[in-house]
């Protein structure tokens, strides 16, 4: 079972209050996260590529995690 992260875990291991986690998700800048029963949630191996490719702006360069499932684990 994979243990998601919330906006705190998220904020913890980015060094960044829990509002710019909210900012950054807004702007588009963080890969898009999991919505599970009203509650956003991200993917541990998806933040942690995201960060190693340079933390990208997803919106603007278009990042996506590389994934075998086509994707479809991440929509």
């Amino acid at each position: 079972m994979i243990t998601l992260l919330s906006v705190t875990d998220l904020a913890h291991r980015l060094n960044v209050s829990r509002r710019t986690v909210w900012r950054m998700r807004d702007s588009g800048e963080l890969p898009p996260a999991v919505t599970i029963r009203g509650c956003l949630r991200w993917e541990p191996a998806t933040i942690s590529a995201w960060i190693a490719d340079g933390a990208p702006h997803c919106r603007k360069t278009g990042w996506q995690p590389k994934t075998t499932c086509g994707g479809r684990c991440h929509a």
